[in-house]
């Protein structure tokens, strides 16, 4: 009894809901029809007649997307009343969706009227399918449909021109007053669209506007989004605004970004807070909303975890690429920028220049962090598209100059394009000194200075300079005038040590010792004991070296750090000078720790294992200075001490193919040191042999012809050649034989 209650009392309800519902139709109230006949709807969902009028009220609203929809519905409900399927074309027509009007028709296929055609027609038109649209006009049975202004329509916009003829404009202005309305809202947003390819925006305004007229919610989206693109964002907001509550996702972003562009944060924030709930495209929005709102505030951990819960629904605007560049900026994702910058348009260069100010900056915290590779890496690719200043150049040069590959021109490129920038001059000098120019190092040195007055850097570089003229007098005096400026500049008073030792300043040296152990600052006792030991290197007192330097080695305390990696490095160096390999090479790999991919640390350890494997016959350490060597070659190819290292290990290790290989181009480049040509003989000698030993001929004349050409005398390469030729002409003779007794017989 209680379930027979509870459903006559439910039909009961329903049918006071559809009473309401009708008479408020009846009425002709169509703000309260549609609340009514959707309260109608959600209690009985198949009612054909309540979806028919709520179709019709849409409809006398302007809601023709939703009554496209309704409609469609309606047809589906009750197939025997083909009028639900004219409506349902009508509204998507009128509403502009020529997507669904696409869909709508396909299911009516095969089509069996004109108007169905023309409408396909007008479907492959708009989206530019010409022959398919063509070919849907060719199908049309009623001569008389040439009368329709549908028919015109479609007509027009089969003319495949690059822009609108006169006869063009002048049909789709007589369509824009056609009694049609949907016929004059496409033939007035025809118009628009041309207006705006010639850049006649005034025009356009204008067609825009007179949409408004016949279809007031669809004109008002349309000219709002043309101020959107305009970038007239207070104007397109404006209009956003007045249809705030009827917008689709797309539309609301659009509201959303204008609104970031006028400042209007309250207002951005309040229509985040419609899209909390709802469909994936609603959540995806606010997604996208509250990413703006970070950006604004400048919160980049809540700008990546938007994006990153967007995936790959990010919409396509100016917008949400600045987001997307701006994130992977702050991440310092150089993998993601490189992307991002190769597939971005090459035809969008003032787009991307938009962008290049936020790439800019990384570029320069990069170099700042001495990460010249990245940063080198970004400019290249921002160079190619025409982006040039001065921290790309900066960044290119510097990690060219690091890398030891950097030409003259590029040099003197970037230095006329640059003349004022300090840090190139630097590189110049560093580039000069490097290549034995002393006095064009001098003279970088001397414009450096002239930029920075008193950098302690620059005065180094000069002193470099005045040392390799040499000028050893200028030198000293000029180190002597630094340290009293900067006498606790610990990377001063470390280069004034190696300089003192180097040029055996032994008064000089004993002066700074004495001024040293005077100081109560224990930062520098390392230094000290550094001043000591140089002494010592002077009067070639190996047992005090080791004395002094052996407990840096083995210290706990003496762990490698940016204050003390300098002393170690010198440190380790005068150990392994003095023939004391194992102490040496524990100073080496505390460096190591703190630099795994140092290429000097790297090739200094993996000479000292050779050392320790030829010293001592031991494969483990001829194997670990080969690891080593190749740590350092993958690191940086392109340096020619790891590369004269790695081939060097190869050569000793038996990979003579290899090995001579990397050790003929630093031949060629002329980079090497002396062991480079030994060495490439040495390998040259094995493959040479291991040749004979399978009595080759082609491949082993041509190594011995090449070895010869650098060493003429060389007796392996000549015997060998002999050799060849004793068993070419043995080999003629025993074929001329088989032939004579072939032609006896």
């Amino acid at each position: 009894m209680g379930a027979v209650i509870y459903f006559v009392t439910k039909n009961y309800r329903q049918l006071e809901d559809f009473n309401d519902a009708i008479t408020a139709y009846e009425s002709e109230n169509w703000e309260l029809a549609s609340k009514r006949l959707q309260a109608a709807i959600v209690a009985d969902p198949n009612n054909e007649d309540v979806v028919a009028k709520l179709a019709t009220v849409n409809e006398k609203l302007g809601y023709w997307t939703a009554a496209g929809f309704l409609w469609s519905r309606a047809a589906e409900l009750n197939a025997f009343k083909p009028e639900y399927f004219e409506h349902a074309l009508s509204a998507h027509l009128r509403a502009g969706n020529f997507e669904l009007l696409r869909e709508e028709l396909a299911t009516a296929q095969p089509l069996k009227t004109d108007r169905h055609r023309l409408l396909m027609a007008l479907v492959h038109a708009n989206a530019g399918e010409l022959e398919d649209a063509k070919l849907m006009m060719s199908e049309l049975s009623q001569a008389d449909a040439q009368d329709t202004p549908l028919l015109k329509l479609v007509e027009l916009m089969l003319e495949d021109t690059a822009a609108m003829t006169p006869e063009q404009v002048s049909g789709f202005e007589a369509l824009a007053n056609s009694e049609d309305a949907a016929i004059a809202l496409i033939a007035l947003y025809n118009l628009a669209n041309d207006a705006i390819g010639r850049g006649e925006m005034s025009r356009a305004q204008d067609y825009l506007e007179r949409r408004i007229l016949l279809s007031p919610k669809q004109g008002t989206i349309s000219l709002a989004n043309f101020y959107y693109i305009q970038g007239k964002s207070k104007e397109a907001a404006d209009l956003y605004r007045e249809l705030v509550d009827e917008l689709i996702p797309i539309e609301s972003i659009r509201y959303a970004e204008s609104l970031v562009a006028i400042k209007q944060i309250d207002e951005l924030q309040e229509l985040a807070k419609r899209y909390r709930i709802g469909a994936r495209v609603d959540v995806l929005t606010g997604y996208y909303i509250d990413a703006l709102l970070a950006y604004e505030a400048n919160d980049a951990a809540t700008v990546s975890a938007k994006l990153q819960a967007m995936g790959d629904e990010m919409p396509v605007t100016l917008i949400a690429q600045m987001l997307t560049f701006y994130d992977a900026v702050q991440r310092k994702d150089i993998k993601a920028i490189s992307t991002l910058l190769s597939e971005f348009p090459y035809d969008a260069h003032e787009r991307l220049a938009k962008f290049v100010p936020m790439i800019q900056a990384l570029v320069m915290e990069l170099i700042t962090e001495n990460n010249l590779t990245e940063a080198a890496h970004l400019s290249e690719l921002l160079n190619i598209r025409d982006f040039q200043n001065v921290a790309f150049t900066l960044a290119q040069v510097g990690d060219a100059a690091q890398k030891q590959v950097l030409s003259r021109m590029d040099l003197d490129q970037a230095l006329e394009a640059y003349p004022r920038e300090p840090r190139l001059w630097s590189i110049a000098t560093d580039y000069h000194l490097r290549n034995r120019n002393f006095s064009e190092a001098q003279a970088a040195a001397e414009k450096l200075l002239e930029l920075i007055p008193g950098n302690v850097s620059a005065q180094l570089q000069r002193i470099a300079a005045l040392e390799s003229m040499p000028e050893l007098a200028k030198a000293t005096q000029a180190f002597e005038a630094l340290y009293q400026e900067n006498p606790s500049d610990r990377r001063v008073l470390i280069q004034y040590l190696a300089f003192c030792s180097r040029n055996q300043l032994s008064a000089n040296l004993s002066a700074l010792l004495t001024s040293l152990q005077a100081q109560a600052d224990t930062a520098l006792i390392g230094l000290a004991v550094l001043a000591e030991a140089e002494l010592a290197q002077i009067a070639n007192d190996r047992e005090k070296i080791y004395t002094l330097l052996q407990p840096l080695a083995q210290g706990a305390s003496w762990a490698a750090n940016s204050e003390n990696a300098a002393i170690l490095y010198r440190a380790a160096n005068m150990l392994a000078t003095n023939d004391y390999e194992a102490p040496a090479i524990k100073t080496y790999r505390k460096l190591l720790a703190l630099a795994p991919n140092s290429v000097p640390v790297l090739v200094n350890l993996a000479e000292l294992y050779a050392a320790l494997a030829e010293k001592e016959s031991d494969q483990d350490a001829q194997q670990t200075a080969l690891e080593l060597a190749k740590q350092a070659y993958t690191a940086v190819p392109q340096s020619a001490i790891a590369r004269e290292c790695y081939a060097l290990r190869l050569n000793e290790t038996g990979s003579h193919d290899e090995a001579q290989k990397l050790l003929l181009h630093l031949m060629q480049q002329e980079t090497g040191s002396p062991r480079v040509r030994l060495a490439w003989k040495d390998s040259m000698e094995h493959l040479i042999e291991a040749l004979a030993n399978k009595d080759e001929i082609y491949n082993r004349t041509n190594l011995c012809q090449s070895l010869l050409n650098e060493f003429p005398q060389n007796e392996i390469a000549t015997q060998n050649l002999q050799s060849i030729q004793e068993e070419l002409q043995r080999r003629a003779a025993a074929t001329e034989a088989k032939r004579e007794e072939e032609t006896s017989k």
